[in-house]
């Protein structure tokens, strides 16, 4: 079901976000818990599993990873300084927190959004978490998008 490899858009990436390793590593200055949105380079299709990995992470700040979906294309000019609560309440969008003990160093994180309209994130080899997605057309583009937020710092694309 993948339509190719996939990177970090280098145009769609908020303030803090630096994109290195050809668009695979994101990485968040940690002098701000915000502002780390980073948007994938393609669409994907509706139980297409996306593959990432903690690359670093900063005890400063409280929070982890968040990941998203939305039908709505995104527009630089328009990133805001973080998913929830600014991408959380608007119609078109679904963002998902990461349980914190998931987001430990080294770990990888799959997910991926189900045709019953559920995204599941699941750390390789462990718990399956589901959120409803409440909003989205799954006859749709689905656009994704990554929160650096918190502790999280790094990402890599694995997939």
């Amino acid at each position: 079901r993948c339509l190719g490899p996939m990177t970090f858009n280098m145009d769609l990436t908020g303030q803090y976000v630096t994109l290195s390793q050809g668009g695979q590593l994101a990485s968040r200055n940690t002098s701000s818990f915000m502002n780390g949105l980073a948007f994938l380079s393609r669409t994907v299709k509706v139980d297409e599993k996306l593959c990432i990995r903690i690359e670093d992470r900063n005890s400063s700040w409280d929070g982890a990873l968040r990941v998203g979906f939305t039908n709505i294309c995104p527009q630089r000019n328009s990133l805001p300084p973080a998913s929830i609560p600014d991408l959380r309440d608007r119609r078109g969008y679904c963002v998902v927190p990461v349980p914190e003990d998931v987001c430990r160093c080294g770990a990888e994180i799959q997910f991926w959004m189900n045709y019953a309209g559920m995204v599941i994130v699941q750390k390789i080899g462990g718990e399956k978490y589901y959120l409803k997605a409440e909003g989205l057309n799954l006859n749709n583009p689905l656009w994704v998008f990554i929160d650096l937020y918190g502790s999280t710092s790094a990402v890599r694309l694995l997939s």
